[in-house]
């Protein structure tokens, strides 16, 4: 389009002026503001010659040429790699203005809607792993008080089995006067 074209030629006349001297070229030599001679020089940038990969050399003259200047610089709110593909399936072409605007917030409330979701994820994910990180900080304590119980009633049945009779000890009388301690068992004789 036009708007390529002259965007790549203001592009040009920037790079030979001195830095600073574009904006009082341009009030001097064109009737551009320092806006749209931004945006001419975007639109070249993003929809020039060296965009061929973008959209394809065929693509490039059927899909760029037929935008309008402010199609062009619409579509620039368009991330690069889904441009072509959303230019095609919102007919860019066979669009007003107003409908490529509506077109364009629908995409980006799109992306901020997947954003948002991605954001709500994140802070479940963190919920969650906190929730786990605290039951697991639990559930070592249950099991460091479990040991020390177990460690405890290891000792206990030791120390329990030393002041037993050994087997050799027991009366042979009654089956279970082994239970019994030997203090208590030299009381209870006659």
């Amino acid at each position: 389009s036009n708007s390529i074209a002259i965007g790549k030629k203001l592009k040009e006349v920037k790079e030979m002026l001195e830095p600073g001297q574009f904006g009082k070229w341009l009030a001097e030599a064109v009737d551009f503001s320092q806006s749209t001679a931004n945006n001419l020089m975007r639109v070249y940038e993003e929809y020039g010659a060296d965009q061929g990969v973008l959209f394809g050399s065929a693509a490039k003259s059927d899909v760029v040429e037929k935008l309008t200047y402010t199609q062009a610089v619409l579509l620039l709110g368009v991330p690069a790699e889904q441009r072509e593909d959303f230019i095609k399936e919102a007919h860019v072409e066979d669009i007003s203005t107003r409908e490529l605007q509506a077109e364009i917030k629908k995409l980006k409330m799109g992306k901020e809607a997947v954003e948002a979701k991605a954001e709500a994820e994140r802070k479940l994910a963190r919920k969650a792993e906190e929730k786990l990180t605290t039951e697991i900080k639990r559930l070592k304590m249950v099991k460091e008080a479990a040991e020390a119980k177990a460690e405890a009633n290891h000792k206990l049945t030791r120390k329990l089995k030393r002041s037993w009779p050994r087997s050799a000890d027991r009366p042979k009388s009654s089956a279970c006067s082994w239970l019994v301690p030997p203090k208590a068992r030299r009381l209870s004789k006659p």
